[in-house]
């Protein structure tokens, strides 16, 4: 773009939209609608109506002058009714629609809403609002048509609402008289007050008001002025600047010519506002003494006669941001420009003058008549007057235009500084002052749809109503709008339907508000925007004319759009950096498979030989070079099939041959760092190409491939080592993954298989993968059958690779620095041994993690049709380990809890959860072949570890080894215990080993399970067998006869004590006493079939008693029983006479007397201990018990005198029981406390030595019994000093005379 000088250069700009509100759609048109009646009916109906309008009109005209001239209300009224407010130089804008406040700040582009108010007046006249900031941008200020001013906060609260003069609420508003000319903030005044602002309205009479204003205290009116005197007319433009304020309006100096260059002739005057009255001084601009008046009319000094002002008056005035210049629009559509502060004009241009004030809205010529849907231009007669004004800079002016042209233009030439046409806008745009190299600007655009309506007589009527579109009406003729008239007139005078004038057809328009900034720009920002933009042809445009990087462009269009065959070429190939065209490839990931293998190969096209020695030469600039002779990569030869392997031979020469040639000019020793950077770009893009290939193998191949790829995965996959990749397929269940990764990327996996083989997750089935286990035969491993993707590239040489330093680490040492334990398997040839052992610990891992036993189990089975060697023992174990766990139901059992067990601890859980029904079963399914399992590793552990269990199983109960042994027998078809000397062997065990008492009915059962002897057929063994069989008989016998007599003993306890004479006394004993307890007693004949019992059980098991313990045990059973009766009959079984003859018979004959005396007396001492007193029942048994005894015997007679003892005792005073009296030592004492208990018993000293005889006092000593008692009765009757004399001496002759019997 061409430029003057440095003030008019062409300003490069950039219209950015910040905000946008559509709008509901609004119908308009529609008219000529007949109101019924003809003539006279409307001529009564509607004449009142018009003569008050027409009174209203002629009033209006008579009355004095409006405030504001018709002109002025005429451009103030074409306005949209929408008002921008921009505080702060920028910061903060307000936007007053309809019935709504919203408040935007520059922080966010003016994107978001900070603040809002939904509940404006509706002002019937919105043009003429207006709105400002304060200079804090704390408050922002609305001024109604009514002259009502509201104040908000940054939020969009409502704070105060200050009314004007005579202002009445709820009347209806049919004026904009009371309308503001000015709404201003200042703080010229309220620097040193409280107060935040000053805000001072001015309205179009010229009445200024004055308010402190606060968004905390409210308001305060400050004074009240006028410029009326200057202004008698009112006021039509106010501006300010710091203390000053400029007016424009109609004073008596309009009319002089000779004022023409001066502002004051323009109506201009300047004011300062002052602190005192009258607050506003007027600044001269003229030398009043030299100043000549013009003369006036006698007419305009008459009341009411004043001629209204028809002069170009200014609406509009802008100050400069230096405060030096004003600009004026005038209602003329002039522009002006004067100094400050003299108001010396500058610069005037008419409108016809102003360049582009006519020119033609772009938007407008592509208007197409009959179209559905249009724009809605402002098409008035102000159409090319200016709407707005503001200043750019000191040089240049914003004008807006009515039309929507917006210039910023030259103050020297008013040349538009923005190009070579205006920038238009929709509707009648509001322009902001100029901040930050721009200005804000509200657009309006306005689209007409025709709205299709039914006519009156409905759908199915053949007549169509007539419509008259705008358009149409706006190309009819003079002669033709005069018929129209005419017949308007007449349809008004006759209501004919002939006569009635086309309606014209409604119409919808939808507006749509914009909030817009023109924001000037270098060319590198505009170029960057547009590309932002995507507005690429003029980016493309920008860039040649002022010589930027067209490949940014291309970047953006390629970073933009989708990765396509044809992307490619349009964008790609058109970028010239090759570094950014390489990262491209290398970094982006097309959507589907053939881009991305185009655009694999576009890369590798880029880093052939022909760009290597580019490079190398220095004549490559940094740019892609397309290699197009690369016949590696061509996907196929468009030649004759027949033909097509000698062309195919051909073509492979050649390339060799070109190959070579490049090869030789490359100095891999030497090469430059540009060129390592593209050889390595090269191999990434071969090994990105490789992926490709195998993804696509992986989907099922090239005809399936396109429907399944996906671009994040072939992202994610490419960008992986192979062993990584190869892992994360195992890990992910993807064996096909794992098979293809061995078969095309095998050198780089096949190291380490086994190790990725233990990456499949432990819950996949071996089955599943079955294909990628190793095989043996022997001592060999079969080798993986691998093949090739492409054949090897000139830069995956190893001369190459170690020219561009290309080492990497080693990609599989995450693989071993996570389990160390699978090192030993790393290796491409593993031994057999190592196969076998993976294997092994393969399906212990298995096992350990997933407690998946089949699954472990599963892979030994594979191991073992691939011939793999020593897994037969660990097969065996999982094979029990799954029974355990699948059948048995313990899920919890692991492999290494199931090792630590023992055989026999294994068989106990093997069977734990057999129930009665199905143990026999569960013991041919399960514990059978565990037991052959068991054999096959230890010969001969099935037997033990079977006799094992089930006599262990026998401890508590009998019911589960009667059960195997029932299943074992001869005649059973298929026995469990087939060996007849086994099975006899597991029987006397478990019966012995019965620990329960009650078993006894099972282990008879048991017994009876037992083969018969067979004579003459038997081994010495089984003969052995069979005895310990009746042995067992025997103690079973025992067992159930003293379970029959209450005394529960097991045959093992039986046999342990058939030999202790002690034991066996013991159990006689409990025998015997429990029979003495029963309820009821026993009869005689009961205690003789007990006897006869006994006597069975002393012949058969109990040999080592004799006959005769049987008797005593019972017989002292019967003494000790308490019962009467029980005493008695024990007689019968007792030689109660020493003098009989015995009997030789050991089982008829009775106790020997001299044990049957021991018996009684045991019996006797045990009652007579036991009794509480002489008189006690126990002591009444004592003595028939003493008196089987018929022959005299002296331990009985000793028994007898102290029972007899004990009823003496009581006489004397002595209350002892029985025990105490039995276990005195010294019975002589008893005889002491008798003379001193009871008084007098001195008295009785015969009675007292007969005491003494039955205590055996002395012992069998009759002498030396005496003299010790008539001692004690001595010396008691001594002690009663009382008594006479003669008794004292009788007594002491009685004394004298045992002294003298007995010395000592």
């Amino acid at each position: 773009m061409a430029s003057y000088d440095e003030e008019e250069a062409n300003i490069l700009y950039e219209l950015l939209v910040h905000a946008e509100w559509p709008l509901e759609q609004e119908i308009i048109g529609g008219g000529a609608v007949s109101h019924g009646g003809n003539f006279f009916y409307r001529t009564v109906t509607q004449t009142p109506a018009n003569i008050w309008a027409l009174a209203s009109t002629v009033w209006a005209y008579l009355r004095t002058a409006p405030s504001v001239s018709p002109s002025l209300s005429k451009l103030v009224g074409s306005g949209s009714g929408w008002q921008l407010g921009v505080g702060a130089q920028g910061a903060v804008v307000a936007i007053v629609q309809a019935a709504c406040l919203e408040i935007r700040a520059k922080k966010d582009d003016f994107a978001s809403v900070v603040g809002k108010n939904t509940n404006l007046y509706a002002d019937p006249f919105p043009s003429w609002r207006r709105v400002a900031w304060s200079a804090d941008c704390s408050m922002v200020g609305v001024a109604y048509s009514s002259g009502a001013v509201e104040i908000f906060n940054t939020l969009g609260t409502s704070i105060f609402t200050i009314y004007p003069p005579k202002y009445r609420e709820g009347v209806t508003q049919v004026d904009t008289s009371c309308a503001l000319a000015a709404l201003i903030f200042s703080d010229v005044r309220t620097q040193k007050i409280k107060w935040a602002s000053e805000l001072i309205l001015v309205d179009y009479q010229g009445n200024i008001r004055s308010y402190y204003v606060s968004p905390t205290e409210g308001y305060q009116e400050s004074h009240v002025s006028s410029f009326s005197k200057v202004y008698p007319s009112g006021i039509t433009a106010v501006a300010d600047k710091g203390p000053m304020l400029i007016v424009a309006g109609s004073c008596e100096f309009l009319e002089d010519s000779n004022l023409r260059n001066n502002g004051l002739g323009h109506g201009i005057t300047i004011w300062y506002m002052i602190n005192d009255y009258p607050f506003y001084k007027q600044m001269p601009t003229i030398n009043e003494d030299e100043y000549i008046p013009p003369s006036a009319g006698i007419m305009n000094w008459l009341p009411g006669f004043k001629s209204k002002p028809q002069h170009d008056c200014i609406f509009d005035l802008c100050v400069s941001p230096s405060g030096k210049q004003l600009a004026a629009l005038h209602t003329s559509g002039s522009l002006s420009i004067w100094e400050l502060p003299s108001l010396w004009k500058k610069k005037y241009w008419l409108l016809a003058s102003q360049p582009d004030q006519d020119a033609i809205n772009p938007s407008s010529l592509e208007y197409i008549p009959g179209q559905k849907q249009r724009l809605l231009q402002y098409s008035g007669p102000l159409k090319n007057h200016p709407a707005g004004l503001s200043w750019w800079s000191e040089m240049a002016v914003i004008l807006a235009r009515y039309s929507g042209a917006v210039t910023v233009s030259s103050v020297n030439s008013l040349r538009n500084l923005l190009g070579e046409s205006p920038e238009f806008l929709e509707g009648v745009p509001q322009i902001s002052e100029a901040y930050d190299r721009g200005f804000l600007g509200l657009e309006v655009e306005s689209r007409v749809n025709t709205k299709r309506i039914l006519t009156a007589t409905g759908e199915g009527s053949d007549e169509e109503e007539e419509y008259l579109d705008s358009d149409d009406e706006e190309e009819l003729s003079l002669v033709q709008r005069s018929s129209r008239l005419a017949k308007s007139a007449l349809f008004w005078i006759t209501d004919a339907e002939r006569f009635r004038p086309p309606s014209k057809r409604p119409k919808i328009v939808q507006r749509t508000f914009r909030l817009l900034c023109l924001k000037s720009t270098t060319p590198e920002e505009l170029f960057a925007r547009k590309i932002e933009n995507e507005e690429y042809g003029e980016a493309l445009a920008l860039a040649r004319s002022y010589n930027l990087d067209c490949d940014l462009v291309y970047q953006q269009q390629w970073r933009r759009s989708s990765v396509t065959v044809a992307s490619i070429q349009d964008y790609l190939a058109k970028i010239r950096k090759r570094s950014w065209v390489l990262a491209e490839c290398l970094t982006r990931v097309p959507e589907n498979i053939d881009a991305a293998r185009e655009l694999l190969m576009y890369g590798l096209r880029g880093t052939d030989l022909e760009a290597i020695v580019a490079i190398g030469k220095g004549t490559d600039d940094g740019e892609f070079i397309f290699c197009d002779s690369d016949l590696a990569y061509d996907e196929g030869i468009d030649i004759d099939p027949s033909e097509y392997d000698v062309k195919a031979q051909e073509r492979a020469a050649m390339e060799l041959k070109r190959r070579h040639d490049y090869l030789v000019q490359i100095d891999f020793k030497n090469l430059s760092t540009e060129q390592k950077n593209v050889i390595r770009a090269r191999r990434k893009l071969l090994t990105y190409l490789d992926r490709l290939d195998t993804y696509e193998v992986l989907l099922g191949g090239s005809h399936v491939a396109p429907e399944h790829y996906d671009a994040s995965f072939f992202d994610k996959f490419r960008s992986q080592s192979a062993i990584s990749a190869t892992v994360e397929f195992a890990r992910s269940y993807d064996w096909r993954g794992v098979e293809a990764m061995f078969t095309y990327h095998g050198a780089e996996t096949l190291p380490h298989r086994l190790a990725v083989l233990s990456n499949f997750p432990p819950t996949m089935g071996p089955f599943e993968y079955r294909s990628l286990l190793l095989e043996c035969e022997g001592d060999e491993v079969f080798e993986w059958e691998q093949e090739q993707l492409r054949d090897e590239d000139w830069s995956e040489d190893p001369i190459c690779g170690d020219a561009v330093n290309d080492e990497e680490e080693d990609p599989a040492t995450f693989l071993y620095e996570e389990r160390q334990d699978l090192k030993k398997f790393m290796g491409l040839e593993p031994s057999a041994e190592t196969v076998s052992l993976w294997y092994q610990e393969r399906a212990r891992e298995i096992e350990r993690c997933s407690h998946f036993v089949d699954a472990a189990l599963d892979l030994l089975k594979l191991g073992r049709e691939r011939d793999v060697k020593n897994l037969e023992e660990l097969h065996d174990t999982l094979d029990s380990l799954e029974v355990m766990v699948y059948e048995v139901g313990l899920c919890s059992m692991t492999l290494d809890e199931y090792s630590s067990l023992s055989d026999a601890e294994k068989i106990v859980k093997l069977m734990s959860t057999s129930t009665p029904e199905t143990y026999i079963q569960n013991i041919r399914r399960w514990l059978l072949p565990f037991l052959a399992r068991c054999d096959k590793w230890k010969p001969g552990s099935a037997k033990r570890l079977l006799r094992e269990y089930v006599v262990s199983t026998a401890k508590d109960d009998l019911g589960l080894p009667l059960k195997i042994l029932q299943h074992s027998r001869p005649d059973q078809h298929a026995q469990i215990i087939t060996s007849a000397e086994e099975m006899m062997t597991i029987a006397l065990d478990c019966v012995y080993a019965c620990e329960r008492e009650t078993q006894l009915p099972r282990a008879f059962a048991i017994l009876e399970c037992l083969p018969e002897r067979e004579s003459g057929t038997s081994t010495e063994a089984l003969s052995k067998l069979h005895d310990l069989a009746d042995a067992l008989e025997a103690h079973l016998t025992a067992a159930e006869l003293l379970s029959n007599n209450s005394v529960c003993v097991t045959p093992c306890q039986l046999r342990q004590l058939q030999d202790d004479r002690e034991k066996v006394r013991e159990i006689f004993t409990k025998l015997t006493r429990a029979a003495a307890r029963r309820e009821p007693r026993l009869s005689d004949e009961d205690w003789r079939k007990l006897l006869y019992d006994m006597l069975e059980l002393q012949q058969k098991v109990f040999t080592c008693v004799e006959p005769q313990v049987c008797f005593e045990t019972l017989t002292d059973a019967l003494l000790c029983s308490g019962i009467l009766e029980n005493i008695r009959f024990a007689g019968e079984l007792l030689e109660t006479q020493g003098d009989r003859s015995p009997v030789h018979n050991p089982y008829l004959q009775q106790v020997p007397f001299a044990q049957a005396v021991k018996l009684v007396i045991s019996a006797a001492t045990q009652y007579f201990n036991s009794s509480e007193s002489h008189a006690d029942e126990a002591m009444e048994l004592a003595q028939q018990c003493l008196g089987l005894i018929e022959s005299d015997n002296e331990d009985i007679k000793r028994e007898k005198d102290l029972i007899a003892a004990l009823h003496i005792l009581p006489d004397f005073g002595i209350n002892k029981l029985p025990l105490q009296v039995r276990l005195c030592e010294d019975r002589l004492t008893l005889i002491e406390e008798g003379l001193q208990t009871k008084k007098g018993s001195y008295r009785h000293g015969s009675r007292l030595l007969q005491l003494a005889t039955m205590l055996r006092v002395c012992g069998m000593d009759l002498r030396s019994r005496q003299a010790k008692v008539f001692s004690l009765v001595a010396h008691a009757a001594l002690k009663v000093r009382l008594h006479p004399y003669i008794r004292i001496c009788s007594v002491f002759n009685l004394y004298v005379g045992g002294l003298a019997r007995n010395p000592d």
